[in-house]
């Protein structure tokens, strides 16, 4: 149940309740609101600090509000039932408009935070990707334009834990993409000294930009080799990714 004007008003015209019984309603929906919130934001903040303490903030508001209920139940109870449906129903507007605001302001900040956190790995990712790469002096943040012009990458969590993934319509991640780009005869022109060959399909890239150990163990992970390896030797690949325990 919504915990706004309407629902205090049909607590307050409960002729069969006792003042004291709709008082205790109308603290438990204002108690289960302020509940739902908590957990909606529990659920959403995850390992980000700033949210966290976003969240405390809002929460000891919320306790203070209780605190303010708690204390207007008691003023209450020495006013007549005339006054007590006056006074109770312009605090709990009061509350409500308080309510609706820290949510409002809570979903903001969320909002915020998700962006800043998939740029930064959708940004870790294209380092990760490109790290091995040799670019033309001055032409890096070329490339990297170049492969964001032509691929709309999403954001995916899947997961779910907060670790999101980046694919292009065609469900390619975006290591694979920059990789199938540098050994096109476009994305050649932005690296020194590229491998050459028949565009995607052709040539490897140097061994100077590829380092060796298995691309798919922890300490030498590397995108670029695996699509590499994958296509020049699929058995190889699957050796390589069965020692590092990928199935």
């Amino acid at each position: 149940m919504a915990f706004n004007e309407e629902t205090v008003k049909g607590i307050l015209a409960n002729k069969e309740t006792s003042d004291e019984d709709k008082m205790k309603s109308l603290l438990g929906e204002h108690e289960a609101d302020k509940n739902g919130l908590t957990d909606k934001n529990n659920e959403l903040i995850g390992k980000e600090k700033k949210l966290k303490e976003q969240l405390k903030a809002a929460e000891d508001k919320a306790a203070t509000a209780a605190t303010k209920a708690a204390s207007l139940e008691e003023e209450l109870k020495k006013n007549s039932p005339e006054e007590n449906r006056k006074m109770y129903e312009a605090r709990l507007a009061e509350l409500d408009l308080k309510h609706k605001a820290e949510v409002e302001e809570l979903a903001k900040d969320r909002d915020a935070l998700k962006e800043s956190h998939v740029t930064r790995l959708r940004n870790d990712a294209i380092s990760e990707a490109i790290r091995d790469i040799k670019f033309v002096d001055g032409l890096k943040d070329g490339f990297i334009a170049r492969v964001m012009a032509m691929h709309k990458f999403e954001p995916k969590d899947i997961e779910n834990n907060g670790e999101y993934k980046f694919f292009n319509s065609g469900m390619k991640d975006i290591g694979s993409v920059i990789h199938e780009f540098s050994l096109t005869k476009e994305g050649r022109a932005y690296i020194q000294n590229p491998a050459t060959g028949g565009g995607a399909s052709g040539g490897g890239a140097p061994a100077a930009q590829i380092p060796s150990g298995n691309p798919w163990a922890k300490d030498s992970f590397n995108l670029t080799r695996q699509g590499q390896m994958v296509k020049e030797s699929p058995e190889k690949a699957a050796l390589l990714k069965a020692q590092a325990g990928i199935t």
